[in-house]
């Protein structure tokens, strides 16, 4: 370490190093800046496939591709209809498949459910809020900002000629930064060079 002799150069070059290793924790342990989930709903059991994205720690924007199905709605909310759907029993609709993957890192959870009964309810109930998705190569997408307290919520009818409904959801958090590896290895490099020529200009002068 004979070119550290100056507490700034020295300083430099640990800056340099924690960096590395800060970037390092946080790919491995920190907040993870976005989450993917795929599901599948057997088009014979149900009369629609609900997906949800509830954010419960963080917010960002939530893309879903629905594949199999002859028409797509979509909505926000406040809530998260599939558990509301036991409380009313008078819609004759019935949860029978259910699928929910939680991500802590994200801080978001994804429920996909296929309903027995009608979905015509939604557009009945939510006739101001409902929106529809027009399939671009037989796929379907919906795009929206979501948080704690606005949910996506997406109602898929399956297509006659499919076997199933396909579901994929893409979710990235909006807000938050944090540095990649590559660029922590660059800004590290700077550092230490910087400290190198630091050293060398005392040592010269």
């Amino acid at each position: 370490m004979r070119w550290y002799r100056t507490a700034v150069s020295r300083l430099l070059f640990f800056v340099g190093v924690a960096l590395i290793i800060s970037s390092l924790v946080a790919t491995y342990y920190g907040v993870q800046l976005g989450t993917s989930y795929s599901t599948a709903v057997p088009s014979s059991q149900v009369g629609a496939a609900v997906a949800v994205v509830m954010p419960t720690t963080s917010q960002g924007v939530a893309t879903m591709r629905i594949i199999g199905a002859s028409q797509v709605l979509y909505l926000s909310l406040q809530a998260n209809p599939i558990a509301l759907l036991p409380q009313v029993k008078g819609l004759g609709l019935k949860v029978v498949t259910l699928s929910t993957d939680e991500d802590f890192r994200a801080g978001v959870i994804v429920e996909v459910a296929g309903l027995q009964g009608n979905p015509i309810f939604v557009e009945e109930a939510f006739q101001n809020a409902v929106k529809y998705s027009r399939p671009v190569n037989g796929v379907y997408t919906v795009r929206g900002n979501v948080n704690s307290s606005s949910y996506l919520v997406v109602v898929a009818v399956p297509s006659n000629s499919s076997s199933s409904v396909g579901v994929s959801v893409d979710y990235r958090v909006t807000g938050y930064g944090r540095l990649s590896n590559l660029g922590a290895a660059a800004g590290a490099a700077v550092l230490v060079v910087a400290s190198l020529a630091y050293d060398l200009l005392r040592r010269a002068a």
